[in-house]
């Protein structure tokens, strides 16, 4: 199977195949959810949830959309793929950290504010070293104390790979972070087949890789509105079509999808939906 097409010339793998990798492999969501808690020292929280992915906050931020983003009880967490590093990409991933905890507050009142995760997987590092992982919270530089323990970032860089070769890969154990997203750049995927044959979650991405590429044309050659449905499906907005129509909105509104894209996937009116809110105690 030919894996060079579904990566971008800079070697990362194009946006939307990465989007799918975890949309359509939960196991790879939740290798790398659990992970970044472990390398955080945060606790685990397996209670987790996709949200839209609009980060919208309550200071008139308009139009910003992350790649992926979920919640569980303790956390929101912001997942972002960056095929390059430049000032832009950075200022703007830092304003999804700002904008998810600033949506939290509410004035005059002092709810518990989750803590938010940005977890991302870089073409090239925004540090000079090329570290596989790096970790970033906000603390002070004198005394090395925490001044806010509810922003976290974890990045995995992939150009730490330029530097490392096949054989020294192939030697890692199959549960290795480092041996998983190697499957992230396009070097030596000709021999995939070979470097995942005792990995589950390796052989599970490698066959969702190899049904991308089956349907390349319909998944690559896309416009946002088709994505934006699709991924709807995915996340069980549309999930059943033998349902009824209420219970396929109320999913849509636990999953705290907006009216208009409720109103837009299911092919209500505005009218029926408040009177589908209505009887639902919504």
């Amino acid at each position: 199977m030919y894996f060079n097409k579904l990566y971008s010339e800079s070697g990362f793998i194009r946006d939307l195949a990465f989007k799918k990798l975890f949309l359509e492999t939960p196991e790879f969501l939740t290798f790398v959810y659990e992970y970044s808690l472990q390398l955080l020292g945060f606790p685990f929280d397996d209670t987790i949830d996709l949200l839209d992915n609009n980060v919208n906050d309550n200071i008139n931020i308009k139009n910003r959309e992350s790649d992926l983003l979920y919640e569980s009880n303790k956390y929101l967490i912001n997942i972002e793929g960056n095929s390059q590093t430049s000032i832009s990409v950075n200022l703007k991933n830092l304003s999804y950290l700002c904008a998810l905890l600033l949506r939290q507050v509410k004035p005059g009142e002092e709810d518990e504010i989750k803590t938010v995760i940005q977890i991302n997987i870089n073409n090239h590092s925004p540090f000079k070293t090329k570290n596989f992982i790096n970790i970033t919270k906000l603390i002070d530089s004198i005394t090395g104390e925490v001044r806010n323990g509810q922003i976290a970032i974890v990045d995995f860089n992939l150009d730490y790979y330029d530097d490392v070769t096949y054989n020294e890969i192939d030697s890692l154990p199959d549960a290795n972070p480092k041996k998983i997203f190697y499957l992230l750049t396009s070097k030596n995927n000709d021999k995939y087949y070979g470097l995942y044959k005792n990995s589950r979650l390796g052989q599970m991405l490698v066959r969702r890789m190899e049904m991308m590429i089956e349907n390349f044309d319909a998944i690559f050659y896309y416009d946002k509105d088709k994505f934006n449905e699709q991924v709807a499906r995915e996340v069980g907005f549309e999930k059943g079509k033998n349902e009824e129509k209420k219970e396929i909105i109320l999913r849509m509104l636990n999953s705290k999808m907006s009216d208009s894209d409720i109103i837009k996937y299911s092919n209500v009116t505005e009218s029926e939906l408040e009177n589908i809110k209505k009887s639902i105690g919504k």
